[in-house]
């Protein structure tokens, strides 16, 4: 029974393990005198079930119980103390008691460095975890001190491939990744998978830890797709290697979740975090902390995509379960009642964001050294309430005390410092001291320079609010610079239709303006025009705003001859995008790209039809239907088909399987011309059938001696098939 325990505990199936093991206890007691050797391995077994299922109470009682039995049967150096020792530290660890948890984990170290020779790997482990704890109390200092006890032990006696030195490896990444030094920290996993990749089979559970290791550090630099493509590789791994309800797999899917957060593509993010709470639901307990985690990760999308009323019931389910199951000034509830303050500081509450603030330090102070990083963020977010209040005195007070402790806690080149320089430059600005805030403005760029990739989209932000500053300072030229700057990286890190973009060419538009440069102002408003009606969640205030200038910049004396340009640019492609909801959608994205933007806005499908009426030159519709819902995907397809001058419809969904239900799909709907899971095939049939479509048309008008229509169709035709050549070459590229 104990050893089936052990078995379901591996492959993440908690219930069962708890339950045989009590079984072995129960049997054992029957058998057995109180207190018998043999019930040590059995109670640890059963703490450490409870431990992963985050009941970390009950964990702790039977670890001790371990204690008391083993103490009485062994002596105080025993190895097997040692182990008791370390489990129990790890307990306290996760509960927040940090200095129980080093009293534990010094005893541990203590029999280890007695019994085992300096190339044991035992050892080597337990300075490792001694990392581990040391980390989480922010004393990087004690945590270095253990890991190069590690290297002094490792260098000498073991070989390049044990997958112990992979372990230390990660452990090192992972002290430079806290201190921001996030290259020495990918450089440092990119050993560690060197080292697994040798020494384990290719589906090997540990490589998808590692593959996750490197997708966080990507994540961290603002490599959103390289961080991507290393969690997804991960999923794959442990799609084959473990059950489909292991926590481990929802971990996986939990990242993937964030990083689509991060690239703005929410529905995704949902969808995999969904997938997270689902298989935590299955396998933990209705309190376990990873549930409050993956509630808070769901909130924060909500977060992003302004839904704050659903976001704060999430975060609030996070904070009544940590309350069950932490101490009262555990760590990690501070981290909630921040999360719960950011909400209500967006609805605007700001004496509720400032009730929830002031919790979380009174928790922290209580529980964190002074010089912690976490209290640093909660100054921050208690100077974001004031900046709010519109009082800039406190705002500025509590921005310098965050700033002071991340120079103690951190490197001087640690993004975190820049992103407070920032705030405190944003202060300044408001306050209408721009040179103070072109200062602060300029110390975060030289931080961000130094510690992020080139193309990472917080150099991209820094550079507008330089350039905003020389502005306002009446320095057009040098504004224009660093606009310019600020373009080129959000061109290459954000979806074609972000409204960032829509914001920086009409900044630029303004600035053009200022050095009469009109043709050049003309072409920037009027893109950041069709980017903005196209954007993620289009605001209708706006569209008006860049339409009002762009028209102003037309009206000048000397644009006279641009006037052509607002209609070249009001031109779109006769067909409709109807997206299945009104978030970022890569179909969306794929299909602003091949167009160069000239595309009508997407329409959700309650709103196609009403539209439909009214644009009789639209002649095929792009259809995102991500339901499962056969009556659903029906009943929109018989309305759109019923439309006359709609000529075909491309589908984007999952295709019937069965031959003979495809072909009653296609007999009932003949306007499909395909119906397909992927979105750059949907988008890549749409553009090769448009584009031979224009030709044909183009040849139709030229024959009939209209050269200036002809020659119009013919210029469509052949930018889609240069954009068609950017995507077919794309996977070329990075295959090679």
């Amino acid at each position: 029974y104990n050893q089936l325990g052990c078995i379901c505990k591996e492959k993440g199936n908690f219930s069962s393990a708890l339950s045989y093991h009590q079984k072995a206890q129960e049997i054992q007691q029957k058998i057995a005198v109180p207190n018998h050797s043999a019930l040590v391995n059995i109670y640890n077994n059963i703490g450490e079930v409870h431990r992963l299922m985050g009941e970390y109470s009950t964990a702790l009682l039977y670890y001790q119980k371990t204690l008391i039995i083993g103490q009485n049967f062994v002596s105080s150096d025993s190895p097997m103390l040692a182990i008791i020792y370390n489990n129990i530290s790890q307990v306290y660890n996760l509960m927040g008691d940090y200095s129980a948890a080093l009293s534990y984990l010094q005893k541990t170290l203590e029999i280890q460095e007695k019994n085992f020779p300096l190339n044991d790997s035992n050892l080597i482990a337990k300075y490792n975890n001694a990392d581990k704890s040391d980390d989480s109390i922010g004393e990087n200092s004690v945590a270095s001190l253990n890991l190069q006890k590690v290297f002094e032990i490792q260098e000498k006696v073991i070989p390049f491939k044990n997958p112990d030195l992979a372990a230390t490896y990660e452990n090192i990444a992972r002290m430079h990744y806290a201190m921001g030094e996030y290259s020495i920290a990918l450089s440092h996993h990119q050993k560690a998978f060197e080292i697994r990749q040798k020494s384990l089979t290719f589906d090997h559970p540990l490589l998808a830890i590692t593959h996750n290791n490197i997708g966080q550090v990507h994540y961290a630099m603002g490599e959103y797709s390289t961080g991507l493509v290393h969690h997804q590789r991960a999923l794959e791994i442990q799609q084959k290697s473990l059950p489909l309800n292991h926590p481990d797999l929802a971990a996986t899917h939990n990242n993937i979740g964030r990083v689509y957060d991060s690239m703005g593509n929410y529905s995704t993010a949902l969808s995999h975090l969904q997938k997270t709470l689902e298989i935590q639901e299955e396998s933990l307990p209705p309190h376990h902390p990873d549930l409050a985690t993956t509630y808070e990760n769901i909130g924060r999308v909500h977060y992003a995509m302004r839904e704050y009323s659903i976001a704060l019931s999430l975060h609030q389910k996070a904070l009544e379960i940590r309350q069950k199951s932490l101490m009262s000034d555990h760590p990690v509830l501070a981290i909630t009642h921040n999360n719960i303050g950011q909400v209500h500081y967006a609805m605007r509450e700001y004496s509720t964001a400032l009730l929830h603030h002031q919790r979380a330090l009174e928790i922290q102070q209580k529980s964190l050294p002074s010089s912690h990083p976490d209290l640093a963020m909660t100054y921050n977010n208690i100077g974001e309430i004031y900046v709010g209040m519109i009082d800039y005195s406190n705002a500025i007070l509590y921005y310098k005390r965050t700033l002071k402790i991340q120079q103690v806690a951190f490197p001087s080149n640690h993004p975190l410092l820049a992103i407070t320089y920032s705030n405190i430059g944003r202060v300044h600005e408001l306050r209408e001291h721009y040179s103070d805030a072109l200062f602060n403005y300029e110390n975060a760029l030289k931080i961000r320079k130094k510690a992020l990739p080139p193309n990472h989209p917080s150099l991209a932000t820094t550079y507008n609010s330089i350039a905003e500053m020389y502005r306002l300072t009446g320095d057009y030229s040098s504004s224009l610079l660093y606009h310019e700057h600020t373009l080129e990286i959000q061109t290459k890190s954000l979806p074609p239709n972000h409204l960032s973009l829509a914001e920086s060419h009409h900044q630029i538009a303004v600035i053009l303006k200022g050095l009469h440069r009109y043709s050049e102002a003309a072409e920037h408003a009027s893109r950041g025009l069709n980017i903005m009606r196209h954007s993620l969640e289009p605001q209708q205030s706006q569209v008006e705003k860049y339409q009002k200038y762009l028209d102003e910049i037309l009206l000048i004396p000397e644009c006279s001859k641009l006037t052509m340009v607002k209609n070249i640019n009001e031109w779109t492609y006769p067909f409709l995008l109807v997206l299945h909801s009104s978030h970022q959608s890569r179909l969306h994205s794929i299909l602003f790209d091949l167009t160069d933007g000239h595309l009508m806005p997407p329409s959700l499908p309650h709103e196609c039809l009403t539209k439909l009426e009214s644009n009789k030159q639209v002649k095929s519709i792009v259809l995102e239907m991500l339901s499962d819902s056969v009556d659903e995907r029906d009943r929109v397809l018989k309305d759109f088909s019923s439309v006359d001058h709609i000529e075909s419809i491309y589908l984007l969904g999952k295709p019937p399987e069965m031959s003979e239900q495809r072909y009653k799909f296609f007999t009932s709907f003949h306007k499909v011309s395909i119906f397909c899971e992927d979105e750059e095939e949907l988008a890549v049939r749409w553009a090769l059938d448009t584009a031979n479509e224009f030709r044909q048309l183009g040849g139709q008008c030229a024959e009939a001696g209209n050269i200036d229509s002809a020659r119009e169709y013919f210029q469509r035709g052949k930018e889609l098939y240069k954009h068609l050549a950017k995507i077919i070459d794309q996977p070329r590229s990075q295959t090679s």
